[in-house]
Formats: structure tokens, sequence, C-alpha cells
């Protein structure tokens, strides 16, 4: 039972990150999960880790670091689009008004269909749902 619902939760917590992340950091980021066990293990357990253990690890908290800290700027295009999903309006790429019967406060996360116009503008980002661009050089 335990074990049906640990993996149903993180079957659920990743689909939803490849919706935000993307699927190859989404990925790269549940690929580390083992670490968990590991560090179960460790304490629990008390294995002992033995030096390809250290190397692994090494090599898995700086990839994720990386991830985690991946920002750049450049200017880029955002196209017209209509779609769904779940937004803040102060993050400047959802600017669009609500009927009066929608009572969505500052800062309120919310999920409907809205319409993005064609936007280009510069500013640091994440590859998010709403950064998915070809980089030119």
């Amino acid at each position: 039972l335990l074990g049906s619902l640990s993996y149903g939760l993180s079957i659920t917590l990743f689909i939803h990150a490849m919706r935000g992340l993307g699927a190859s950091r989404a990925s790269t980021l549940f690929g580390i999960s083992p670490l968990a066990g590991i560090a179960l293990s460790i304490v629990l357990l008390h294995e002992t880790p033995n030096s390809w253990f250290v190397i692994a690890l090494i090599i898995m908290v700086a990839g994720t670091l990386f991830l985690i800290f991946e920002n750049h700027s450049h200017k880029h295009l955002h196209l017209a689009n209509i779609h769904e999903h779940a937004h803040i309006h102060e993050d400047g790429h959802h600017t669009h008004d609500h009927d009066e019967s929608l009572r969505i406060h500052e800062g309120q996360s919310h999920s409907h269909i809205h319409e993005h116009k064609e936007i280009e503008h510069d500013h640091e980002h994440m590859p998010d749902i709403n950064h998915r661009h070809n980089h030119v050089d």
C-alpha cells in the first residue's frame, strides 16, 4: 500500500513537473530520486558509502544545482496563442482581464483558458511553460 501510494504520488508530481519545467529537466530531476533512498540507507541502515558513491553523488549534486540555478536573459518572442494552465498575473506574461464573476486576488495562482498576445521582450527566465523557444545566435 505504501509503495503504490508513494509511486502514484511521485508519478503525479512528475507529470506536473513536466508541464512546468519541460520533459528533459523534469526527467533529469526525477532521475536523481535514488538519492533519497541512498540518504535513508545511510541514516537508517548505517550503510557505508564507497568511493563510487561519492563520485556519483558529486556528479548528481552538480547537475541538480545546474538545473536549479539555470537562468538566462535575452530578447525572445512569444507568439499569440490560446491555452490553459495555472498562472499568476504578476509574472509579466498574463496581463489579461477576467469577467466579474471571477474574484482573483493579487498573487493568487489560478487556471483557465486565456489568450496571449504576441510579445517580444527581454528578461531573465528559465525554460518553463512560457519560455520554450529556440535560441538564435
